[in-house]
């Protein structure tokens, strides 16, 4: 604080007008030379010692500066920036309780300087004193708008209050007013992941890394929300990044070593924890992860010297054994991954990841009573932990007790596999209360064939006063266009209009009190464009039974390697007399059909079908549906058409136990695997069905 409200003799005023001039230029030596001259001749002139206490903290010799500016201020203690820049040597000293007292006597003589009320509220946020550091970022905003910093300040006192939506604000009105600041972003990125909104997070540390690309912690940071939604491919490739640019940054070479295992990428992940032991040498973490992945790799000289290194084992080799686990699991070794989860929970009973784990693994056996036994021992350690709340909700769904089911199912967003689904908005969620009129967002969640199994409540909705607004995927958009008790249907992605309530699909069961006996079966509730189901019926018109065919589904679905059969498989169904099949496979399974077994009749329409509007314009005209538990069953289930569901040992758990029909889907027929990953029985019953089918036209 400069002051240019100067009286003084003519020759000193000059003086300070010249040193000034040299002051606001960098000029210090000439600054210097202009106030000794001043001093010399007036050896108490306040502005003078001011300024040459100012120089001083300048240069960072702030003891001179604090005897210089207390000199000013013995001479004049009514100049309010004498105070002010006293208390910003104090902070730099770091005598935060001297710099508060100077700042408070700065605003006693000028209550409207917005820089010390700035600086005092910094300080009062240090010494968690937020009520009244509220109050002066307040003050300071209402006198000075435009004070990015001022923004980003009070947008870290919200924060540290916990109050994520005002954070968020104050941030975004920083970075409006002043958008090239990396800090500004990377706040705003932090405190969005902070409240799950994670893929605005992404975008906040992308716009960090793109103002300062060599920030290695914006890197990092970004790895982790990457993480978070289950993309660890770019959460490796964030972590490598963050190592490129600081060798010795330990975290990172820690979560991109559990990013590698998690990928399978077990001699990248070894690497990663060989560079952590470089950095640490008696890195117990380290030591055990790294031994634990040279096992699998059969490097068992070098597992068993890593392991001999990670003591003390009990807290450490939990985590190792763990994370082995879930690469078994992944492989297909369900009994191994067991064995794994086990000796976890042997060292450390209270462990509720490997508990979960171990329910995770009985539940894929068909174990459903052991499964419960770890998710409630899970509960007893952690009575919040969603993963096992998850698990019991999908063992009591698939046990049919939907009631208690529909509760724990809410708990999903807290899931690894789920979290990144949920959309965090600020109208309510609607549980069964009347609408009145309100207009209420209807939104997918998951899947394609579970917004075909759930949008059948959206009528439902309507008739309990509200105005519908259904959002779906770009691939069901056309399909649902017009889809009765809905007053719009809107892409994911679109602009939303204003709306009162909201509610995911899957959680209008729960609102509803769905049971059994009074799940809604109005089918058919989807129906193909009636013109084009009439092209497809002169082009499919065949005296045979024509039926289509899906056997794989998204390479992403957990389960994907248990419910998918191969192409190969099905060839004896395409042989049986009187039939003609049809390809309705997408993605990458269809590619199989390059190489489908020579004898195998099929017609491939993957080509034909740019979204399920085009799909179901084809099974309309279709005597039968095939599939594996993926969306075309869906939507032949909700058209109501003949379909046959191939489930593998344990199933989703819309398909129930231990029943051949459907409680959703009346049409529907259920062709369950006997043992669990053995698809030949499941074939050859389909294939005496088919035969009897025909015989019977």
């Amino acid at each position: 604080m400069i002051s240019q409200q100067l009286s003084e003799s003519a020759n000193t005023a000059a003086a300070l007008r010249a040193g000034l001039c040299h002051h606001q230029a960098g000029r210090l030596s000439e600054t210097v030379s202009c106030y000794f001259g001043i001093l010399k001749n007036e050896p108490r002139h306040a502005d003078a010692l001011h300024l040459m206490g100012v120089i001083a903290q300048q240069r960072g010799d702030f003891q001179t500066a604090v005897q210089l500016i207390q000199a000013a201020i013995q001479v004049n203690s009514h100049i309010a920036h004498f105070h002010g820049n006293l208390g910003n040597t104090y902070v730099l000293q770091g005598n935060i309780a001297a710099a508060m007292a100077s700042y408070r006597r700065a605003l006693a003589l000028d209550p409207a300087d917005t820089a010390v009320q700035h600086s005092l509220a910094n300080l009062l946020v240090q010494g968690g004193e937020f009520e009244e550091a509220a109050s002066l970022y307040q003050r300071v905003l209402s006198l000075e708008p435009g004070l990015a910093e001022a923004h980003y300040h009070f947008g870290n006192l919200q924060k540290q209050m916990g109050n994520v939506p005002a954070a968020i604000a104050c941030y975004r009105r920083a970075i409006a007013l002043k958008p090239d600041c990396p800090d500004f972003h990377f706040n705003l990125a932090h405190v969005l992941h902070e409240g799950r909104f994670l893929r605005e997070s992404v975008e906040s540390y992308q716009k960090v890394l793109a103002l300062s690309p060599n920030d290695a912690e914006a890197h990092y940071s970004l790895g982790v929300v990457l993480q978070e939604l289950d993309e660890p491919k770019s959460a490796a490739d964030c972590y490598d990044r963050a190592l490129q640019i600081k060798p010795d940054y330990r975290e990172a070479s820690l979560n991109l070593g559990q990013t590698c295992v998690e990928l399978s990428e077990l001699e990248r992940a070894a690497a990663a924890y060989a560079h952590l032991l470089e950095l640490e040498p008696n890195s117990a973490q380290a030591g055990a992860n790294s031994g634990v992945v040279y096992n699998e790799l059969g490097s068992l000289p070098a597992a068993a010297a890593l392991r001999r290194q990670a003591l003390p084992p009990d807290p450490i080799m939990v985590f190792a054994h763990n994370n082995l686990g879930v690469v078994l699991a992944k492989q297909g070794k369900s009994a191994e991954a067991l064995s794994c989860y086990r000796r976890t929970v042997a060292l450390k009973p209270d462990c509720v990841m490997a508990l979960c784990n171990i329910g995770i693994r009985l539940h894929s056996c068909g174990d459903l009573s052991g499964a419960v036994n770890y998710y409630q021992r899970a509960l007893r350690y952690y009575p919040n932990c969603a993963t096992a709340r998850f698990g019991l909700a999908m063992v009591h769904l698939l046990q049919a007790q939907f009631s208690i089911g529909w509760e724990e199912y809410e708990f999903r967003w807290g899931t690894r596999q789920l979290r990144r689904c949920q959309r965090n908005f600020s109208q309510p969620l609607w549980q069964g209360e009347p609408l009145d009129g309100a207009r209420i967002l209807l939104h997918a969640e998951q899947g394609l064939g579970d917004t075909m199994q759930f949008v059948r409540y959206v009528p439902r909705v309507a008739a309990r006063g509200g105005k519908v607004v259904l959002e779906v995927p770009a691939g069901l958009r056309r399909l649902l266009d017009g889809f009765p008790g809905a007053l719009e249907v809107i892409t994911q992605g679109q602009t939303l209009p204003d709306f009162a309530w909201q509610c995911p699909l899957l959680s209008l069961p729960r609102a509803f009190q769905t049971g059994l006996t009074t799940i809604p079966v109005d089918v058919p509730y989807l129906k193909a464009d009636a013109a084009a189901a009439h092209a497809w019926a002169q082009r499919l018109a065949k005296k045979e039974l024509r039926i289509g065919l899906a056997w794989g589904g998204s390479l992403t679905h957990p389960y994907e390697q248990h419910r998918s059969i191969s192409l190969a498989q099905l060839a004896p169904l395409t042989q049986v007399e009187g039939t003609t099949f049809y390809s309705l496979q997408k993605g990458p399974a269809a590619r199989q059909l390059q190489n489908m077994p020579a004898a195998m009749k099929l017609i491939d329409l993957d080509s034909l079908q740019a979204d399920f509007a085009d799909t179901a314009a084809i099974v309309a005209n279709l005597d039968l549906v095939i599939s594996i538990d993926t969306s075309l069953a869906h939507l032949a289930g909700a058209m109501g058409k003949p379909v046959w569901i191939l489930l593998h040992y344990v199933p989703d758990w819309r398909w129930l136990l231990d029943r051949e029909d459907s409680p959703w889907y009346p049409t529907a027929r259920l062709f369950r695997q006997a043992r669990a990953g053995e698809w030949q029985d499941v074939v050859n019953r389909l294939e005496r069905e088919l035969q009897i089918l025909v015989s019977n036209r």
